[in-house]
């Protein structure tokens, strides 16, 4: 197996560790359901995103036409997805818009940047590789921004389980995309700069949720 194998091995094994933990803390009261839905879109994301790669992508032709670039599309979406998901689930349990918050400006922003980018992407393919990852890395960045605004507007509330665990996932995400645009090229670089950071950050956060927490609430 190559470098890059293992760390996405080593990645999947992180994030269905803090899955499980995850699932377990909620079962026991400790944590909300929104943290569960997110790391379920990390694993399920990683894995299918693997699997279409595998059977669709890897070997076809260039520029990709057909199934294989409908199946390269819908990865697009699944990776912008992710740092989405992370900032709507800071809104959410960090309380910025806690009223009526699915109409909120923080939600509207980063879903609005989330759709106009997969749509923008499938709509201009093929594009430069360049241009796809500079796309991504605006995506990200600015999920990143109200994911980081979420956690200090609520900063003086109650934690639990969930928000320490989210903190440390802005973190990672926030080493990520400012890593990413120092790669010579983000898709070939990607195993090394993203993976190992996700690695240890998945792992960092099932240690988070396996802890027992103080009866703060």
């Amino acid at each position: 197996m190559t470098a890059g194998a293992w760390l996405w091995c080593a990645c999947l094994l992180a994030e269905l560790g803090a899955l499980v933990a995850a699932v377990r803390a909620h079962r026991l009261g400790r944590v909300q359901l929104p943290i569960v839905y997110l790391l379920t879109l990390a694993f399920d994301g990683d894995l299918v995103i693997a699997l279409g790669r595998e059977l669709l992508l890897d070997g076809a032709r260039r520029p990709f036409v057909g199934l294989a670039r409908a199946w390269y599309h819908v990865e697009t979406a699944l990776v912008l997805a992710w740092p989405c998901g992370l900032a709507l689930a800071c809104v959410r349990l960090f309380g910025w818009g806690e009223r009526g918050w699915w109409q909120g400006r923080p939600v509207a922003t980063v879903a609005g940047f989330w759709a106009g980018g997969a749509v923008a992407l499938a709509g201009l393919h093929p594009l430069p590789r360049g241009a796809v990852a500079a796309a991504i890395l605006a995506v990200a960045l600015v999920a990143v921004v109200v994911a980081a605004v979420a956690v200090v507007r609520g900063w003086r509330r109650t934690w639990g389980l969930e928000h320490a665990a989210l903190v440390v996932l802005v973190a990672i995400e926030l080493v990520v995309v400012l890593l990413g645009p120092f790669s010579h090229d983000l898709f070939r670089d990607w195993p090394i700069l993203a993976r190992l950071p996700y690695a240890l950050g998945f792992g960092a956060v099932a240690a988070v949720l396996l802890v027992r927490p103080l009866d703060t609430r």
